[in-house]
């Protein structure tokens, strides 16, 4: 828990049920279980402060006998994995990044650029989409149907590959893809 945060959440309870409790003219019971849903809504929101960051992440491994290249739709998974993931899957694990198919299903290359920039400095497998698609016609993609930050899968559709739901994964959900 943040240092400070028990005290404070002490503090402005306090001050929050004085001040409500002055102008709506509670009873001090009335005062006192007003205090007591403050501090279990508090207490209930700091939990995930102390969570292992990582406990969601260290179990994920799509297909673990597959050997099949995981592609990951979504940015921000796709560094969680690379961080917390388990070794055999990162060796499998790559991120695609298509400008001009962002810019196409997105209206949008931000985040194109944000992964390219990152690839420059990094050795993160953040790699082209035509050489890869050219190079595995057939991999892993973790992903979601409809999300307005993710243009690969519309991408896949619309190169002709056959997008397979295998199952939920997390968050998200895992397919099997196919180039044509």
């Amino acid at each position: 828990m943040p240092r400070y945060a028990l005290a404070s959440i002490i503090g402005v309870t306090i001050l929050s049920v004085a001040a409500i409790a002055e102008r709506l003219r509670f009873t001090a019971v009335l005062a006192a279980v007003l205090c007591g849903c403050f501090w279990f809504n508090a207490v209930q929101s700091l939990r995930g402060f102390n969570a292992d960051p990582a406990r969601d992440y260290r179990a994920f491994d799509p297909r673990p006998n597959s050997g099949l290249p995981v592609v990951v739709s979504n940015a921000d998974l796709f560094l969680k994995l690379e961080e917390y993931g388990p070794p055999e899957l990162k060796t499998r694990l790559y991120f695609l990044q298509d400008s001009a198919a962002a810019l196409r299903f997105l209206g949008n290359d931000t985040g194109e650029r944000n992964m390219r920039g990152l690839r420059q400095i990094t050795s993160l497998p953040i790699v082209d989409y035509g050489p890869f698609v050219r190079v595995h016609p057939r991999f892993l993609v973790c992903g979601a149907f409809i999300n307005r930050f993710d243009w690969l899968l519309q991408q896949l559709r619309s190169d002709g590959a056959r997008v397979a739901y295998l199952r939920d994964a997390g968050d998200s959900f895992l397919f099997d893809v196919n180039m044509p």
